[in-house]
């Protein structure tokens, strides 16, 4: 399976969504047998270097949060632990010799292709839009991303958020009247700033934290 991957991306020219579709129709299991592939799981596969002879372990490393995310904030929470994931330096990695399912040249191969089709990346949002970075799903509190084709209905066993995507458009011109509307009663922008400052200090941790321990000390 791992070589008829790297042969259908080097050599067929698929990108990785419609290598992801092919595999589900195919039926073909992951790793864990139990998920469906997504193009993330087909993108680690084609940049492990395992699979050329070279299994690199000690990438990553779990270090403490920096900060709260959007969601948590939104929920006034703290976060519960440690965050995960850092890349660590590359000399810092730890290689040991593997059974090699495909050559160094087809390895490098797949990596020149991913390393080309960068910029035609659906999420890939080189030309900045009005509201970039700037909107938050009510639903699931997660920030919106733009992408430039329409987004497929996925059947996943997790569950999602069952938001409908908005066009571009409609959401700027929708945000636009209502800047106009703001700018017309400033009194409305500071009703909003005061509220949204007292929010904010309300889910600040370290407030929560000294709060609870002013609670519990004795006397």
């Amino acid at each position: 399976m791992v070589r008829r991957v790297y042969e259908t991306y080097t050599r067929q020219g698929l990108s990785i969504n419609a290598m992801a579709r092919m595999l589900n129709e195919h039926d073909i299991p992951t790793r864990t047998e139990t998920a469906r592939w997504e193009r993330s799981t087909v993108w680690g596969l084609l940049r492990n270097p395992a699979y050329q002879g070279r299994a690199c372990f000690g990438k990553t490393e779990i270090r403490p949060r920096q900060g709260i995310t959007r969601p948590l904030r939104q929920r006034q929470g703290l976060a519960t632990r440690n965050s995960a994931n850092h890349e660590r330096p590359r000399p810092d990695w730890i290689e040991i010799a593997v059974p090699a399912l495909i050559s160094e040249e087809t390895f490098a191969l797949a990596q020149e292709q991913l390393e080309q089709n960068k910029p035609h990346s659906p999420r890939r949002t080189i030309e900045p839009s009005l509201l970039q970075g700037m909107l938050v799903c009510e639903g699931c509190g997660y920030a919106l991303y733009r992408t430039s084709t329409p987004t497929a209905a996925r059947n996943l066993q997790a569950a999602v958020c069952d938001n409908s995507p908005v066009g571009q458009d409609h959401l700027e011109a929708v945000v636009g009247k209502e800047g106009l509307r703001l700018l017309e009663d400033p009194g409305v922008i500071q009703e909003e700033l005061n509220r949204r400052l007292e929010a904010a200090g309300k889910a600040d941790p370290l407030k929560q934290r000294d709060d609870y321990y002013a609670g519990t000390t004795p006397g």
